[in-house]
């Protein structure tokens, strides 16, 4: 609403009857695109497959954002190599989503029960997407 120029959605959400409403995400999702998630994979020379994520914080007023990944590879020359171990990516998301180049046809929600959580607060959340080619993106992490 107010940080948007907008009128107010009314729509807050909070973890019980006991905590303060605030404004939360639900399900949050992107719709699928027209590419084959090999031919996303067979166009990256020197990349990263992010496959799964846990965790993640993103700064509503900046857009910042870091996001661990559970499962991610290395790709070579368009063929996907080595497991990665301990991968953050590290971005803004305006800028993130300007990036994206490609998407997939293969579009599809998390079987698991994600979490927001905000100012001590958890709420049940879902996502999904399809496959991603974002063309510039950080990626940080240590590798043991």
């Amino acid at each position: 609403g107010r940080m948007m120029g907008g009128a107010s959605t009314g729509n807050g959400r909070r973890q019980s009857y006991a905590h303060v409403p605030m404004p939360r995400m639900t399900n949050t999702y992107m719709l699928a695109g027209d590419r084959k998630r090999e031919e996303i994979v067979e166009s990256v020379k020197d990349g990263i497959l992010a496959a799964s994520f846990s965790g993640g914080q993103v700064d509503i007023t900046s857009g910042k954002f870091v996001f661990a990944c559970t499962e991610a590879y290395r790709i070579r020359d368009g063929k996907v190599a080595e497991p990665i171990k301990g991968a953050m990516l590290i971005g803004n998301g305006p800028e993130a989503m300007k990036r994206v180049s490609m998407i997939g046809d293969d579009m599809g929600l998390d079987p698991g029960i994600g979490t927001c959580g905000k100012n001590g607060q958890g709420v049940p959340v879902g996502v999904g997407q399809p496959s991603l080619r974002i063309d510039a993106v950080t990626v940080g992490g240590t590798q043991t």
